[in-house]
């Protein structure tokens, strides 16, 4: 029975061309930077009138100046409006703010410049994500 195998294995490699090729099972593509900020839903009892952070998607610098919000969504949609999207900004379930970029790969990056609202979103200023 193990011959008959053996000729149904050779009859079925000579069928699809005379050679088999493994491919790659592990195979990813290439993922966004990603940051995870602080806690910003709710957010701290005493805020500023106004905050600001300057961020960059490692070509463009982007400054999103927001005042007192009411929740980590409303940050997340002034970060993503602001930068036209090229920065994602979501609040996970945990409310933790994550900023994504659009771009994927080696050099995708986020890098946070500098600005008033650091603190509150759990970031420090120079941190960078780049792609994975």
């Amino acid at each position: 029975m193990s011959a008959f195998r053996s000729l149904l294995a050779l009859a079925l490699l000579a069928a699809c061309g005379g050679a088999a090729v493994d491919a790659p099972l592990d195979v990813a593509a290439p993922a966004p930077a990603v940051l995870t900020g602080g806690i910003v839903d709710p957010l701290p009892a005493e805020t500023p009138a106004s905050h600001d952070l300057e961020l960059s998607d490692g070509t463009t610098t982007y400054r999103v100046m927001f005042g007192t919000v009411r929740s980590g969504a409303a940050i997340a949609d002034r970060i993503t409006q602001v930068t036209g999207a090229t920065i994602r900004a979501s609040v996970d379930a945990d409310g933790r703010l994550l900023l994504g970029t659009v771009e994927t790969g080696p050099d995708a990056e986020i890098r946070i410049v500098r600005g008033a609202a650091l603190p509150m979103l759990g970031f420090e200023r120079g941190m960078v994500a780049t792609g994975l």
